[in-house]
């Protein structure tokens, strides 16, 4: 029988169903909601119960800044006749761009878009050099893009001419990203909490679920990068970690699966094992 707890998340239900495949057991609802601070769901291995907390990981810069977006229409505007040659579509990451009202995103655009046509540049942004081939007088102006959090950015031809910002996620995507993420949400209080108040089980597990919120960990989870060389700074009581990554668009829900625990250290369970040698 379905509870409504488990009806309210299914990606926790799913996580225990993963988890449990994994070990080769069962799963079953541990919060019913009955008590404060329960963790999610019982693993059930022979006749040994292993505790097991899921939690998802966003990127709070990203939600901020898409919030202010959505109340501000700022990631794409008309260019009024005259004030640019070409429409362009700007990248940036929300490492900084968080910090800049979306409501002045415009302003501060344009004149700098005006600048690069201007000297005729219809591109910039290479993010291993971006000074690379540009005068001095470019470079400025690419760094006034990077002071708003822009990274690159195009030009092209269109029926209209228009500006669009889209958002990459900024930051480093890597390794290091897996275990920042994996470091955050195993020593949050309440997590930590939840498995230490976990009586008579033979495991404390952690499931962290990665979805679009989190663009540098949901990256570093694809084909492109290695396996972190080092273990997760977590607590003591956390036996294993997983990542999964959600996937609406397949039928599993889910298109990648990672896992550490002490004795194996990191594996890859769900995606392309290449990406771990």
């Amino acid at each position: 029988m379905t509870t409504s707890e488990e009806a309210d998340d299914p990606f926790e239900a799913l996580a225990g169903e993963i988890v449990a495949q994994e070990l080769g057991g069962t799963e079953s609802l541990h919060d019913d909601g009955s008590r404060q601070r329960m963790y999610d769901r019982d693993i059930h291995v022979g006749s040994d119960t292993v505790a097991l907390e899921v939690t998802t990981a966003t990127d709070e810069d990203l939600l901020r800044y898409q919030d202010a977006v959505d109340k501000h229409d700022a990631a794409h505007w008309t260019v009024d006749d005259g004030a640019l040659r070409n429409s362009w579509s700007l990248s940036c990451g929300t490492a900084t761009i968080a910090n800049v009202r979306a409501k002045a995103m415009k302003k501060r655009v344009m004149p700098l878009l005006r600048q690069l046509e201007l000297m005729g540049l219809n591109r910039f942004g290479d993010r291993t050099d971006p000074h690379r081939g540009l005068s001095s007088t470019a470079a400025k102006i690419v760094d006034a893009f990077e002071d708003l959090g822009i990274s690159d950015g195009t030009s092209y031809v269109g029926k209209k001419r228009m500006v669009s910002v889209s958002l990459w996620g900024g930051g480093e995507v890597g390794p290091s990203s897996v275990l920042e993420c994996v470091k955050l949400h195993a020593n949050k209080c309440d997590n930590v909490k939840k498995l230490e108040l976990a009586a008579d089980v033979a495991g404390r597990q952690l499931f962290v679920w990665t979805e679009d919120g989190d663009f540098s960990v949901n990256d570093a989870l694809g084909d492109d990068f290695h396996l972190p060389a080092d273990p997760p700074d977590v607590p003591d009581i956390v036996d294993v970690v997983w990542l999964g990554r959600k996937s609406s668009w397949l039928p599993a829900g889910y298109d990648r699966l990672w896992s550490w625990d002490r004795d194996r250290g990191w594996r890859i369970l769900v995606g392309n094992p290449a990406s771990g040698t």
